[in-house]
């Protein structure tokens, strides 16, 4: 126990000598001591936490670190932060000493971590050390090496959006369509990081664009997603298989990604090279169903253009004119009707378009449907009318339209009650209480059934 602090002791003279002390100073203390015992002064851990070999690898002290290199030091010694004497060399940028122990047998494939799995050159990619980076890969680090999670040094690399050290790993062969367990390439990395320079760097490189991660999410997914044109026309121009790719989770494609974020740009460009407008989500919903829903008169003209199914059904039965009138989009709804869009279509409720119009209380829309031939008695699954939904809803301005649109008031549902048992204030009751009204109300010549 004496002999361990007298030993404790002398390292941190040493360590101290190291640092403030000329070489040649420091080389006598240490020719002064016996050869046994001054490898142990050297590589014993200070109450600082250090040792001399350590802060002799730190600092630029060559004479003072080769003398300790001939006494045969451990070099594997590791401080209290678990690092050796080539890892400090390296992230304190002093190649003289990092070549130094690298001749002498340092491992530049050293393992940092057992639970990341991280080697040196994962360190210094990530801390962006490019001089580091070279001389490891000069003195033969493994450029493709993963970490736990199967990142390579090029994933990492990504984090820091370095073209230059980017561009170095792939001149010493680095693996530019590695995928990470999570099946992501660097470049789908550059786009979740949206270090669109990055990305563009790596296409222009020949990465394969075609790639999908685990959730069968391809490049031009994510370019799509994030409304990026250059990049989108990029990829398109290496590829277009993966244009009518489905990702897992939703089953979209990057057409309608293109179409949830209102990208008509995007969304020409995609069916343009080949995209399917009639291809389907996991819940049946096409581009037109989600264009319908999110308002882009640009986009929906585009796909009905290009032959889009008016009235494709989703797993809910509801075509692309319930969902207009649902999100409000009077424009594409009118576009919709132009197109042939069946406007008397029930859902999985038998709800028709009409029906949402008044759970909408939009006198505009009725009158668009009324105008195109929407029958205005059509009854849903309970045998309700609209009139029914409007007296439900305790919407007396709905009422009054269909009242004076000349709306069945008589029609019972399926517990044989008209809409006048579902008027709960007194207006309404009176409202439905009187005879309907025998003018009629402007309608156009179409025909209905």
């Amino acid at each position: 126990m004496k002999g361990h602090k007298v030993n404790e002791e002398e390292a941190v003279e040493m360590v101290r000598s190291v640092s403030f002390n000329s070489e040649e100073e420091v080389i006598r203390m240490i020719q002064k001591m016996a050869a046994d015992h001054s490898r142990e002064v050297c590589t014993t851990i200070t109450p600082d936490g250090t040792t001399a070999l350590h802060v002799t690898a730190k600092r630029y002290r060559p004479q003072i670190l080769q003398l300790m290199l001939e006494l045969d030091v451990d070099i594997n010694a590791r401080n209290n932060n678990g690092m050796t004497a080539l890892h400090t060399s390296l992230i304190h940028s002093n190649p003289t000493a990092s070549k130094m122990l690298i001749e002498s047998g340092a491992d530049v494939n050293e393992l940092l971590s057992k639970r990341s799995g991280s080697r040196l050159l994962h360190k210094v990619v990530l801390m962006d050390r490019i001089e580091a980076t070279k001389l490891l890969l000069e003195k033969g680090a493994l450029v493709n090496i993963k970490d736990k999670w199967g990142r390579t040094p090029l994933h990492l690399s990504l984090l820091r959006n370095n073209s230059a050290m980017i561009n170095l790993l792939l001149e010493k062969g680095s693996d530019i369509n590695s995928v990470d367990e999570n099946g992501q390439s660097p470049l789908h990395l550059s786009l979740i990081y949206k270090s669109c320079d990055t990305a563009k760097l790596l296409i222009s490189k020949g990465c394969d664009v075609t790639l999908k991660d685990k959730t069968s999410l391809s490049p031009l997914h994510m370019t799509v997603d994030m409304g990026n044109m250059d990049l989108t026309k990029m990829i398109l121009r290496r590829s277009t298989a993966n244009t009518n790719s489905k990702e897992k989770v939703m089953g979209r494609t990057p057409l309608h990604l293109a179409c949830l974020k209102n990208y008509s740009h995007i969304a020409r460009i995609l069916v343009d090279h080949g995209a399917d407008v009639n291809l389907s989500t996991t819940f049946r919903k096409s581009p037109l169903h989600i264009t319908a829903r999110n308002g882009s008169t640009e986009t929906a003209q585009v796909l009905l253009r290009h032959n889009a199914n008016v009235n494709a059904l989703t797993t809910n039965n509801r075509t692309p004119l319930h969902e207009a009138i649902s999100a409000q989009s009077f424009n594409i709804a009118t576009l919709l009707v132009q197109a042939g869009a069946n406007i008397n279509f029930r859902d999985l409720n038998g709800l028709t378009p009409l029906h949402y119009c008044v759970k909408t209380s939009n006198e505009k829309f009725m009158m668009l449907l009324l105008q195109n031939g929407a029958l205005i008695n059509s009854t849903d699954n309970k045998q309700q009318t609209c009139l029914h939904h409007a007296a439900i809803d305790n919407n007396i301005m709905m009422c009054t339209f269909l009242i004076n649109a000349h709306i069945n008031m008589n029609v019972p549902d399926e517990e044989n009650h008209t809409a006048k048992y579902y008027g709960t204030s007194t207006e309404l009751q009176n409202l439905l209480s009187k005879p309907p009204p025998t003018k009629e109300v402007k309608r156009s010549s179409k025909k209905t059934n």
